[in-house]
């Protein structure tokens, strides 16, 4: 068996462990109180009936280096919700060249998928309150990916990010487990899942 494989096998046991660990938090699904913009009570009752939006978070490395930008509350990734029509994969290819303009190597990868629930002070801008109306939460699809070069990003929409895209690996990580101190515990299993795609990506850098 070889080292990759390995790795491999290990990480998804690491995920399933994990998994367990939180199921209390990811198969009830956490719901908070809330008020809506009347300042009416919202019990959100019918929230349990909306679809998850279906979102790709892509883990790319490149140079030795992970794409991904540290920001105050989080750590972005390249990625965005799959449009109607297209596969995981398309969508995540079409949004890391938006982002970043990645140029792969190979083909993206996914390796593992969660669900969670929005929170109500998720919705803090416009964009939000309008997508809490319309889904539950998300289905995160979470992808590996080799960068070959980074050419000019392609979005016309303003989505391309801006600054350095390159981050050291063991300092997010760190970041990782000082933010998730203050993490919703909806949020908790997503966070825990982070840091395992972070952790595999260390793994797979040392067998190089």
């Amino acid at each position: 068996m070889c080292a990759t494989t390995l790795i491999l096998i290990l990480l998804l046991v690491f995920i399933a462990v994990l998994i367990i660990i939180y199921s209390p938090v990811k198969l009830t699904r956490y719901i908070s109180g809330g008020k809506n913009d009347s300042g009416d009570d919202d019990t959100e009752k019918n929230r349990d009936n909306l679809p998850d939006r279906e979102v790709a978070e892509c883990y790319l490395l490149h140079d030795g280096k992970i794409i991904a930008q540290p920001r105050e509350r989080y750590i972005m990734y390249p990625g965005g919700g799959v449009d109607e029509g297209e596969s995981v994969t398309d969508a995540a290819e079409r949004e890391i060249m938006e982002e970043v303009g990645a140029v792969l190597s190979r083909p993206l990868k996914i390796m593992t998928t969660i669900e969670w629930d929005w929170m109500p002070e998720w919705a803090d801008n416009p964009k939000r309150k309008l997508r809490y109306t319309q889904y539950r939460g998300e289905r995160v699809y979470f992808l590996l990916g080799y960068v070959d070069k980074l050419v000019e990003p392609t979005s016309t929409e303003g989505d391309a990010w801006t600054g350095e895209v390159h981050s050291d690996i063991n300092e997010l990580i760190e970041l990782h487990a000082k933010l998730s101190e203050q993490d919703h515990p909806n949020t908790k299993c997503y966070r825990t899942t982070q840091m395992a795609m972070m952790n595999f990506l260390l793994e797979l850098l040392s067998n190089k």
